[in-house]
């Protein structure tokens, strides 16, 4: 859009009508650029049912928030086509595969590497509890681990190293798992 976006409004509504029917749509300004969302035949009601999410989505993405709960459900009630609109012009993310603890502890491993926050070493010493941990409980999605995944990996891994050993173990097991809570992969330590 050639318009100055610094002064485009956060977000606009226009209709468009054409053989009498009214065609509704809204420019929404994401990460600078104007894109539109095509919400086609709809009654003024719906309309703003929808103008009323995207205010609200794009009021979390200015503060860094998530999605609660509350807004799913609102969200599962629109059309397909909507929320296919709303993911295209960036309002919404696209679902995300939940990943096996393998990929996603590597992945940690990876991060914490890169800035520096473990050497080498360590993070030689995370893959080979990554296997391990992989060998005794299986390759789980991270949304799967429980408390009983923890305690048969303990009992396993008890069964041929010293208890400092699987202590040492279990804490970076914990710390991968901290962090797919704060991914919101898990919801509470198990």
């Amino acid at each position: 859009d050639h318009r100055d976006l610094h002064s485009f409004p956060t977000r606009r509504s226009s209709d468009l009508k054409r053989n009498g029917k009214t065609y509704r749509r809204i420019a929404v300004n994401v990460y600078g650029q104007v894109k539109r969302i095509n919400c086609g035949i709809l009654p003024q009601k719906a309309f703003n049912v929808i103008l009323g999410l995207v205010d609200e989505i794009e009021g979390l993405k200015a503060v860094g928030g998530q999605i609660d709960e509350t807004l799913k459900t609102r969200l599962e009630k629109i059309t397909p086509k909507i929320k296919e609109q709303l993911t295209r012009v960036g309002l919404l993310r696209q679902p995300k595969s939940i990943p096996r603890f393998s990929e996603f502890a590597a992945e940690f491993v990876s991060q914490k590497l890169a800035a520096r926050e473990i050497k080498p070493r360590t993070a030689r010493a995370y893959r080979g509890i990554i296997k391990v941990f992989v060998e005794c409980v299986g390759d789980l999605k991270v949304n799967e681990i429980t408390e009983e995944t923890i305690n048969t990996f303990k009992a396993e891994r008890s069964k041929n190293a010293a208890s400092s050993t699987v202590g040492t173990d279990l804490k970076r097991v914990k710390g991968v798992i901290r962090h797919a809570i704060k991914k919101k992969w898990l919801a509470d330590d198990p």
